[in-house]
């Protein structure tokens, strides 16, 4: 098996700006490593992670296809809905029994030559990956929970905000029920 690492290294509102209740995403700088290949680090960008947590949790119950689905670590956009811009890591995955296969990832570069994909396709322990998005997830919702609540701009806003914590809390709990098995 091929060894899968994520941790969400810090947790902040966007350029670490005191909390005044406006900014609906968390941001914060993730450690994504599958054996010695590093994709995201210390000195990689801030990724807006709560949208991350959700769609990592989605890529841990149902698979992801990256073609189809929004990046799975977006630099920029918000919560459920929106693209990221053009700086981002992800991947494909594929649940076998109690194995993920992660591929077709693709990461930013710090260079301007666009997205730098990686080939090949990865075995990881399904329960492994699992409980690491679970324990990412875990730091999302306690970062939430330890703020103020968020004050909204518009209707809009808070319709997509209580839609994101909807789906959010969903796949937590079946993340959680399947990790319990």
């Amino acid at each position: 098996m091929d060894i899968f690492n994520i941790q969400l290294l810090t947790q902040n509102w966007i350029d670490d700006e005191p909390d005044e209740g406006m900014d609906y995403c968390s941001h914060g700088k993730v450690l994504i490593r599958i054996n010695e290949i590093i994709l995201s680090g210390v000195n990689s960008p801030e990724w807006t992670v709560a949208s991350s947590a959700l769609r990592l949790m989605k890529s841990a119950i149902y698979g992801y296809d990256s073609k189809n689905e929004l990046e799975l670590i977006p630099h920029c956009g918000y919560l459920r809905e929106f693209p990221s811009c053009p700086n981002y890591v992800t991947w494909d995955t594929e649940i076998n029994d109690d194995v993920i296969v992660v591929s077709n990832i693709q990461t930013e570069r710090n260079d301007e030559s666009g997205l730098k994909r990686i080939t090949g396709s990865y075995k990881i322990n399904l329960k492994q990956y699992q409980e690491q998005v679970l324990h990412f997830a875990d730091k999302v919702k306690g970062f939430y929970s330890s703020n103020i609540p968020r004050k909204f701009y518009n209707e809009f806003d808070e319709e997509e905000f209580d839609l994101f914590w909807k789906e959010f809390n969903e796949y937590y709990q079946t993340l959680h029920e399947k990790n319990a098995q």
